[in-house]
């Protein structure tokens, strides 16, 4: 099974083009990355590049990782970003929203008080 993390890793330095501005986008060090690419190497015992002078050539491995990769990563970080702005909407109307309408109806004079919802009749 993938990394997915060495995955993203790999994404991005191939995305930016190169490690230093992958290692920025990601917040992580250049060093880490260069471990994440050689550990996808190892794992999968396979070149995913050559490298040349100050770049990275991908081969065909490589280019069909990245294949996988692109198909993969947005998807995985804009679901990730959904989930957390969902969770921060019932977050806000769990502990903010609510208990402040609460206060402010039981705090209104009885005259100014929304009426309760009746139930539903059979």
């Amino acid at each position: 099974m993938i990394d997915i993390e060495k995955l993203r890793s790999f994404y991005y330095v191939i995305k930016e083009g190169s490690l230093i501005k992958a290692a920025s986008a990601l917040d992580k060090n250049h060093t880490t990355l260069s471990k994440h690419l050689t550990d996808l190497e190892q794992s999968y015992n396979i070149k995913l590049f050559v490298r040349k002078r100050k770049r990275l050539e991908l081969t065909e491995k490589g280019k069909e990782l990245f294949t996988l990769a692109q198909s993969t990563i947005p998807n995985l970080e804009n679901g990730a970003t959904e989930i957390l702005s969902l969770s921060a909407t019932y977050f806000f109307a769990a502990f903010v929203f609510i208990p402040r309408a609460i206060c402010i109806r039981a705090t209104r004079s009885p005259a100014d008080r929304i009426p309760p919802i009746p139930e539903a009749m059979p």
